[in-house]
């Protein structure tokens, strides 16, 4: 189900705390770029993308430290589509 439209609806409706704060600032094109919230790419879900950029910002919170190798092939996959990544951690974030 990784990366599914399904999966995608599920986090949009159960976003944490630091995704509602950050989406409250780039929903509706306040910052003049529009983000999709929870999108679904490539197998994966981003946190936040906008295409215009080619930028993904991940929130990333306790569930992170034991995927790292998963977020690694991520990232690089990101890479190879000439998407940057801006990864923020939800503990250290001042949300």
């Amino acid at each position: 189900m990784a990366g599914s439209r399904k999966q995608a609806r599920f986090l949009r409706n159960n976003s944490t705390y630091p995704e509602v704060k950050l989406w409250h600032f780039l929903k509706q094109d306040q910052i003049g770029f529009m983000f999709k919230r929870q999108w679904p790419l490539g197998g994966y879900i981003l946190d936040f993308y906008c295409s215009e950029l080619k930028l993904a910002i991940e929130i990333d919170g306790k569930v992170h430290a034991y995927r790292r190798v998963r977020d690694e092939a991520r990232d690089e996959w990101l890479s190879l589509q000439k998407i940057h990544v801006l990864r923020f951690s939800a503990k250290s974030s001042k949300f």
